[in-house]
């Protein structure tokens, strides 16, 4: 009995080391580019609109699983900026809107990738889930008739007509520098509509590269 338990405490380590050197830790960061796609329907006419590009950051952490040598799960826990920018002039008057909602992302993917001696190129997609933990909308007014509006208000991008859930597509691609240095570029596409508003569609793009480190 003793040596039979003995041999199950052995199957059972050998079995807990071999999964857990398929096991990659690691941080991450980088910028991205982001903006917001947008529909609103008034009396049955649809106005679609993508706001400009607005430049943002994101840092985290991420676990990586091995399942074959060339096939591997990955899983980030980021702090996510997001948002768009939009710029209106009419005559001498110009209205810059920038959107800055921040979430805390979960994106999970399923890559390949293969060794080519110390660099591994590799190709991933899956989905991400974020939920928003502040933003603000910032307005701000330059030249207006007589300088009258001429100023920046800023006021809170999350209000009762905003959801604070987001979900979406990841799609990406990187190199891995000696197991150790990854260099990514993801693509992440909104696919939840946050605008409460029946007659609104909001949805969050994102193009971010990041500089990631494994332990």
């Amino acid at each position: 009995m003793k040596k039979l338990f003995l041999l199950a405490v052995i199957a059972i380590s050998v079995t807990f080391t071999a999964n857990a050197q398929k096991l990659g830790f690691g941080v991450e960061l980088g910028g991205n580019l982001s903006n917001i796609y947008g529909e609103t329907t008034i009396l049955g006419n649809t106005a679609k609109e993508t706001s400009d590009f607005k430049l943002g950051y994101q840092v985290g952490a991420f676990v990586d699983y091995s399942i074959t040598e060339n096939l591997f799960a990955k899983a980030h826990l980021l702090f996510f900026t997001k948002g768009g920018k939009d710029v209106v002039e009419l005559g001498s008057m110009k209205t810059t809107t920038s959107s800055n909602p921040m979430y805390i992302s979960l994106p999970v993917v399923v890559g390949f990738g293969f060794d080519l001696g110390g660099i591994k190129p590799f190709v991933n997609a899956g989905v991400y889930a974020a939920y928003a933990i502040g933003g603000k909308t910032t307005t701000n007014v330059k030249g207006s008739p007589l300088g009258v509006a001429d100023g920046e208000t800023s006021k809170d991008f999350f209000n009762d007509n905003t959801d604070k859930f987001d979900f979406g597509a990841r799609f990406g691609a990187g190199l891995e520098f000696n197991q150790k240095f990854i260099v990514e570029l993801n693509y992440d596409l909104g696919l939840l509509d946050y605008a409460s508003s029946d007659n609104a569609v909001m949805k969050n793009n994102a193009l971010s590269l990041t500089l990631g480190y494994k332990f």
